[in-house]
């Protein structure tokens, strides 16, 4: 409740029945944690094949396309910023070069699977196309949990 906003502007703050009370609670949240405004996430990458995949390396994303990391949208490597390698599935599955902002998220949720998903879902509600990668098909110790 530190963090709950009265969006309605009905004077409570009643995040539990209230849609925008909740989203704007959790913008609020997110806001306070660190999250740096008009900027993203992160972006689904294509590693060269002879890439150093070593996960959470930062780097500058100059760097990174540099090294021969491109987008998998298709679109220019931001040149600013800095973005850490996440390789979710391992070096089989999709990779991705995340910033501040997807650490941001997971001050809210620390689960790597619930920042991801938030952070691909809002891509795709704002229009994006769907993941490049594939998930492998073996099993990862962290789908038994969830069985």
């Amino acid at each position: 409740m530190r963090y709950a906003v009265d969006f309605q502007g009905n004077g409570r703050k009643d995040i539990w029945t209230s849609a925008p009370d909740a989203l704007a609670s959790t913008a609020n949240f997110l806001a306070k944690h660190g999250w740096v405004r008009g900027w993203t996430w992160g972006y689904e990458v294509l590693p060269p094949a002879s890439a150093f995949l070593a996960p959470g390396r930062t780097l500058p994303f100059a760097t990174w396309a540099r090294e021969g990391f491109r987008r998998a949208d298709g679109f220019a490597m931001p040149t600013e910023g800095n973005a850490s390698l996440l390789l979710p599935a391992g070096s089989n599955g999709p990779a991705f070069l995340v910033t501040k902002n997807f650490y941001v998220i997971k001050t809210y949720n620390n689960s790597t699977a619930y920042a991801l998903g938030v952070a691909l879902l809002s891509d795709r509600i704002a229009g994006a196309a769907p993941l490049k990668g594939t998930w492998p098909g073996q099993d990862f110790p962290t789908a038994s949990i969830a069985r």
